[in-house]
């Protein structure tokens, strides 16, 4: 892999990490401390064990967010270097060998959203730039098209996680969460839009 591309993907990585993470501080609620631990220190021991599920619960949450964008580099960068393309397909059936209607609706979705995130990691990954903002800019050149993009992308994760849930979660507290998720996405990518073409 060239130099430039190897870098450019570290780049795209940790952005996309970072995000990830953000998000998920932002929609699980971090374990208070309270003053019943200074009165009575044997709680700490109870403190701890819910600080170590929270810990658990933000990276499974950050995983689940980063593991399609993942995918989707990496097929960029093979693409790129003409290499062999990851099958999807392959990897998710092996998951879900015998998908139902439902199910077969997740992946339909979440293959379209690695086909947008492929279209826009291989710009990002054509350019030469120190730093994320700096792909991004010498990528779209315009703020416009930049959040078209994010409009396209919010719009794809969206319903890609609606239909998560209906597959696989029947839980109300999971359409809380994702209901969060979905709003602090949405603040977070104007944020960024902000930072990116101040």
């Amino acid at each position: 892999m060239p130099s430039n591309l190897v870098e450019n993907c570290r780049i795209i990585r940790e952005h996309e990490f970072n995000f990830a993470r953000r998000l998920s501080k932002g929609v699980l609620p971090k374990p208070k401390i309270s003053i019943w631990l200074i009165l009575v220190p044997v709680l700490f021991i109870y403190y701890a064990r819910r600080i170590k599920f929270y810990k658990a619960d933000l990276q499974r949450v950050c995983d689940g967010v980063v593991h399609t964008k993942n995918f989707a580099l990496d097929a960029a960068a093979a693409e790129l270097q003409g290499e062999a393309v990851p099958d999807f397909r392959k990897q998710f059936l092996g998951k879900h060998p015998n998908p139902t209607r439902k199910v077969e609706e997740v992946f339909n979705l979440q293959a379209a959203e690695i086909e947008l995130l492929m279209a826009h990691y291989r710009r990002l990954l054509a350019q030469s730039a120190t730093d994320y903002a700096g792909l991004v800019r010498g990528a779209y050149k315009a703020k416009r098209s930049f959040r078209e993009f994010m409009e396209m992308r919010g719009r794809a994760e969206e319903k890609l996680g609606t239909a998560v849930l209906e597959a696989f979660q029947s839980r109300e507290e999971a359409r809380a969460v994702h209901h969060r998720m979905v709003k602090l996405a949405r603040e977070l990518r104007e944020e960024e839009l902000r930072e990116v073409f101040s």
